[in-house]
């Protein structure tokens, strides 16, 4: 690493930032019809033109707008991304995660104290952003093709029951049934979560395939005798004892036979590796208290509770999780 090298990391937080705001303040949507000038964005966003033009400068300089002249444009990337109106806008998980921006300010702090920045999570505590965050989880899964990826790679032919722990949105559960006809879903997550979940699944045709539970993971009864669990980017959030016991609650769940497959951010030996799960750890440790684990350590927990057949799948690009999946 050069001089260079090492500045743009330490700098790498304006860019960031930059892109939250924009997202936050409306400015993407403002030049979804024509081109603005500075004045046209500040009035459609109400902020004041010279930081505005200011802000339009910097996002053209990052080859998020075009300008020409005085007017300035989106480029081909915020349209797939940043506008509601696309399909792949990933505006609302942007939205949410920029609320983290006060914790990471006082990441000393954690490292120092070894507790967590944010409040003990609770779905509600969020409010209206839960939902951007619960479709923002959906909009990702979709564009950047993670659930393509795992219908690809989960083989639940010849199941009929799947349970998805935590099931957030709920996407991976939708397309593994459009894929396997003869699937049903259960969908297992708190009640703030499953408003959304319901909402999200109304936009798939899967009319008597899904039921929905509402239940804390950690303190209710998961159904028995389903043919595959899925417990998905789940496990950073928990320390390593809350996942085994939640492993050995899901091995008891599960028919003979039955499978379990986990999908996070799986480190080397050395916990250093890949870079996108380690900066993750860091990430969980600030705001959760959790962190990412090594292969071993996962193994290990599956193993104790009796699954065998233990094989890891990934990364597969662009995701950055691979899959981890075990037989009763």
């Amino acid at each position: 690493m050069d001089f260079n090298d090492l500045i743009r990391i330490i700098d790498g937080f304006r860019e960031s930032r930059i892109i939250h705001s924009a997202v936050e303040l409306g400015v993407f949507e403002s030049l979804t019809k024509k081109p603005l000038d500075s004045n046209g964005v500040a009035g459609f966003c109400h902020t004041a033109r010279p930081t505005t033009e200011t802000l339009l400068n910097a996002l053209v300089s990052m080859n998020l707008l075009t300008k020409s002249e005085s007017l300035f444009s989106n480029s081909d990337t915020v349209n797939e991304y940043l506008v509601r109106s696309s399909n792949s806008y990933m505006g609302d998980i942007i939205r949410f995660t920029g609320r983290t921006w006060d914790s990471w300010g006082k990441l000393t702090d954690t490292i120092t104290t070894g507790r967590p920045q944010e409040p003990p999570y609770t779905e509600k505590q969020y409010g209206e952003e839960w939902e951007s965050f619960i479709r923002g989880m959906h909009n990702f899964a979709i564009s950047r093709k993670d659930a393509k990826i795992t219908t690809d790679v989960v083989d639940l032919s010849g199941k009929t029951i799947l349970l998805d722990v935590a099931c957030g949105p709920g996407t991976y559960s939708y397309e593994l049934c459009l894929k396997n006809t003869n699937l049903n879903a259960i969908l297992f997550d708190l009640p703030e979560t499953m408003k959304v979940t319901k909402k999200i699944s109304s936009e798939y045709e899967l009319d008597g395939r899904l039921e929905f539970i509402e239940g804390n993971y950690k303190k209710d009864d998961f159904p028995v005798d389903v043919d595959c669990v899925l417990l998905f980017n789940i496990i950073h959030q928990e320390s390593s004892e809350d996942n085994e016991t939640l492993v050995n609650k899901i091995y008891n769940s599960l028919s003979k036979n039955g499978m379990l497959v986990i999908k996070d951010h799986i480190l080397n030996d050395e916990k250093t590796l890949p870079k996108d799960g380690s900066l993750f750890s860091m990430q969980m440790k600030l705001i959760t208290g959790g962190r990412c684990y090594n292969e071993s350590e996962i193994y290990q927990w599956m193993s104790n509770a009796g699954f065998s057949e233990l094989q890891t799948v990934g990364p597969i690009s662009p995701m950055t999780s691979a899959f981890i999946i075990g037989i009763k």
